[in-house]
This record gives C-alpha cells, structure tokens and sequence, in this order.
C-alpha cells in the first residue's frame, strides 16, 4: 500500500514523506546504493525494492545549504543489476543540478505568494474604506483571502458575545466547488460548540486535516459532509475581544499553513 499510493500518484502530487523507509538518503545523510541480492541489505529498503517491482537503487539526497529539498531515484528491473560507484557519483552530480533548479523555482513561488497575499490585504483595505456596508466589506475580505492562499473557500462568521451566536456572513468559493450544507445568514449557539468557543475566546487558530489519524470521528463526519479536506479557523479579535472568525477550507487536498500565512490571515 505504500508504494501503491506513491505509484498512483501524478506529476505535481503530494505525497506524504510517511510513506518512505526513514533510510539514510530520505533523511538527507548520504547517497544511497543498493541491490535487491545484496544479502545484508537493510529489510525496509528490501521491501521497498520489492514494493517497487526494483532490483536495485540509488537515491541521491537533494540538499541546499544543509535544508532538504527532495530526492532522487533511480531504479533498476533488470534482474541481478548492481550499480556502480561511478554510477552513484553521476546520480549525485545530476542530483546538483536538480537541487539548485528546485530552489530557484521555490523563491519564485515565494515571490509570487507574497505578491498575491500583499496585493489582496491592499484591496481588502480599500473595500473598507469604500464602503460601511458589512456584507459587502466581508464578502471582499472572503474574496481576497481565497485568492491570496490559494485555498477553494473561506467563510466569514461573524460572533455576537451578548447572545452568544455566530452567524454565517460570507463566503467565497471557486467554481465548481459545491456549496456550504448551511446558507448564508445561518445562526449557530456557541454552547453548542464548545471548543470552538474556547478557541475563539482564547485566539488559538484551530487546524483539522481528514488525513490526521487521530481525528475526532464526528469532526471528520462533519468535514465529508461540508466537502472539506482541510480546515483553518482563525478567530478574529478586535481590541481584545472576539468577533467572528474566518474558515480557510481546501476541498481539493489537505493543505498545511505556515505561521506567517495564519499571521497574515488575522
């Protein structure tokens, strides 16, 4: 199964790094040279190879200023085949290669994400000053965000402490995507939620992934009915106080979110 998840997979897909031996090329020690008849070999790399359909291996760690940044592969089917030191060194120069285009291109993206998520607080800011309208406000606001973190929704929840309800306000969703179990408008007791309560009150971002094998039942429950593969609530505070939260939801993929990106969010 777990070369079989590897073996589905596309170009541009991510695969969790779970699914490999923790061998000592994967953890970016050295290269690896390897034959499915050595007798000594390692038993996680012997069922990988056989995994794999492979007779032999040379994984190339690819490394920039000491970060990992990937790896490379190269296999062989051909029965009994051994690969050389000289076929090892070749890898690894390659492998050079590799890591500095690999590391050109994340700067770019980096560039551009950061571009992308200055520009959508830029107009976020103008629809405020555009309008007191809150709808309209929150419905750019949702509209900014999803374009800048590249997710397929966000919701906007506004939270009203007298009461103690949320309210559903906005959202933005791409196209195709289906939409939210509960429309626009609808109102929700937070003493029926109560973590989300907690979180909302105390300021801690809340990150639910259907991937997580420790996920609450009823949470993964709710998230298959809301089409969801991953969830960011991040609560919204003004001079302290709570006043809704927004929702980053990817229907497509579980997507993880850096610190800076949960900053720039609230």
């Amino acid at each position: 199964p777990r070369a079989q998840r590897y073996k589905d997979a596309s170009l541009g897909d991510t695969v969790p790094l779970t699914i490999w031996g923790q061998d000592e090329a994967t953890q970016g020690r050295s290269v690896m040279r390897a034959a499915l008849d050595d007798p000594d070999l390692a038993e996680p790399v012997r069922r990988e190879l056989l995994d794999w359909g492979s007779t032999a291996i040379i994984r190339v760690p690819l490394v920039y200023r000491g970060k990992i940044m990937g790896e490379c592969d190269v296999s062989a089917t051909k029965p009994g085949h051994h690969f050389s030191a000289e076929d090892a060194e070749l890898a690894a120069a390659l492998g050079d290669i590799a890591v500095g285009a690999i590391h050109n291109a994340q700067l770019y993206r980096q560039m551009n994400t950061q571009n992308r998520q200055l520009g959508a607080l830029v107009q976020a800011g103008q629809a405020f000053t555009a309008t007191m309208v809150l709808e309209e406000v929150l419905q750019t606001v949702s509209q900014q965000v999803t374009k800048a973190f590249d997710v397929t929704s966000c919701r906007v929840w506004e939270y009203e402490a007298p009461t103690n309800l949320i309210t559903f306000r906005a959202e933005c969703r791409r196209e195709g995507i289906p939409e939210p179990i509960d429309p626009l408008g609808t109102t929700r007791s937070m003493d029926e939620h109560s973590r989300e309560h907690d979180t909302l009150w105390s300021g801690q971002t809340i990150y639910m992934n259907v991937d997580d094998p420790n996920i609450d039942p009823d949470v993964a429950s709710a998230m298959a009915e809301w089409h969801e593969k991953s969830n960011l609530v991040v609560p919204l505070h003004f001079r302290g106080e709570p006043v809704g939260h927004l929702e980053l939801i990817n229907a497509d993929a579980p997507r993880l979110f850096s610190d800076d990106e949960i900053a720039l969010v609230k």
